[in-house]
């Protein structure tokens, strides 16, 4: 005779594991920083989503560590930059993580 199902000591296992994953992945969360307002990090990424959504492009400046900067969007999402901040021409994405 063969039972289905599964024992409380494999139900115990699974949820302390499920438990302990919980547990890790909430304190990598909470020590994820929020950007500043004042990130030109995040103040491109919402740059670029006004420009996907208006399809219109836009220039940005920036002063970064006392130098002037700026940025060109494109409707496309692509961005044309200084090399100062470090961009990639067609993601728009930071080539150094922080």
């Amino acid at each position: 005779m063969t039972r289905r199902g599964v024992t409380l000591i494999e139900l115990l296992v699974t949820m302390s594991l499920l438990a302990i994953l919980s547990a890790v992945t909430t304190l990598a969360v909470r020590q994820i920083d929020k950007p500043r307002p004042h990130d030109p990090r995040a103040i491109l990424a919402d740059s670029i989503r006004v420009v996907l959504e208006s399809g219109r492009p836009a220039i940005v400046h920036f002063v970064i560590d006392g130098v002037a900067t700026s940025a060109t969007i494109r409707p496309d999402g692509s961005v044309i930059a200084d090399s100062l901040l470090e961009l990639e021409p067609l993601s728009g994405s930071f080539t150094r993580a922080r």
